[in-house]
């Protein structure tokens, strides 16, 4: 190995799960304006628990979180996002997970006792690759879809019910439905 590339392969080692540079919450927060939104892909596939999941199957807005079993801060988020889910249900948001690069028995045992809400299997981040320039680079991630399923805002890193509550609701109020 040469020895200039060292120092960048242990900085990329020793950002943790989310493969992510240090950074300022302003990096690790992206917000689309509605001209540069780009469509959601046609997620259809298998839930953690063996049932199919379709995004169509949701209409309004949509909070799509990457995580996995193994990831901490992923682990950290999750009662937050069950809060979300749970605070936006009347406005008719819908929260919904990709469990990518993990194993399936970890992934189910995790989501059993700590997620209230669906979550695909994606352990070969085929989803988030159909994301295209809006896709996550790392665990975890999460998007906001709009109504009609466009990438409104991406999160670097965990989010809290106070990073993702502006944003949902922005998002809800150019629909009008806040």
């Amino acid at each position: 190995m040469r020895p200039a590339l060292f120092p960048l392969i242990l900085a990329v080692v020793l950002c943790g799960c989310g493969l992510l540079p240090q950074s300022t919450d302003d990096d690790q927060v992206v917000v689309f304006d509605t001209a540069q939104r780009v469509a959601a892909p046609d997620i259809v596939g298998e839930t953690i628990d063996g049932e199919s999941l379709a995004l169509a199957d949701h209409d309004g807005p949509v909070v799509v979180n990457f995580w996995a079993s193994w990831c901490g801060p992923c682990r950290d988020e999750a009662p937050h996002l069950n809060a979300v889910a749970q605070a936006y249900a009347d406005e008719g948001v819908s929260v919904l997970g990709v469990n990518a690069r993990d194993d399936l028995a970890n992934a189910q045992a995790f989501s059993s006792g700590n997620l209230r809400y669906a979550s695909w299997f994606d352990p070969d981040q085929a989803i988030a690759s159909g994301f295209g320039d809006a896709s996550p680079v790392g665990l975890p991630s999460t998007l906001i879809l709009d109504a009609d399923h466009r990438v409104a805002v991406r999160f670097f890193g965990a989010v809290t019910g106070a990073t993702l509550g502006p944003a949902l609701d922005q998002v809800l109020a150019e629909d009008g439905r806040s």
